[in-house]
C-alpha cells in the first residue's frame, strides 16, 4: 500500500485500515472456528488451504457439493 498526501491524511488512512483490520478479525473469529491466536499467527502471511480438509475444520467452508 502506498499513501500520498500530507502526513495527517496518511495517518487518517492508516487509522482507517487499522479499524478495518479489527473489523475483519472480529468477523472471522466470530464466524469461523479460527481462534484469535491462530488469526494473529496467520494474519501477516498468505494462507493457502484445501477446502476439504482445513477449510471444513476451520469453519470457512460449510459444505462441499
Amino acid at each position: 500500500m502506498s499513501v500520498q498526501s500530507t502526513s495527517k491524511k496518511a495517518k487518517n488512512t492508516m487509522n482507517f485500515y487499522d479499524r478495518l483490520d479489527n473489523r475483519i478479525k472480529k468477523f472471522v473469529v466470530e464466524n469461523t472456528n479460527i481462534s484469535e491466536e491462530l488469526y494473529a499467527e496467520k494474519e501477516d502471511e498468505e494462507w493457502y488451504m484445501f477446502a476439504n480438509d482445513e477449510g471444513l475444520s476451520l469453519g470457512i467452508v460449510h459444505e462441499i457439493i
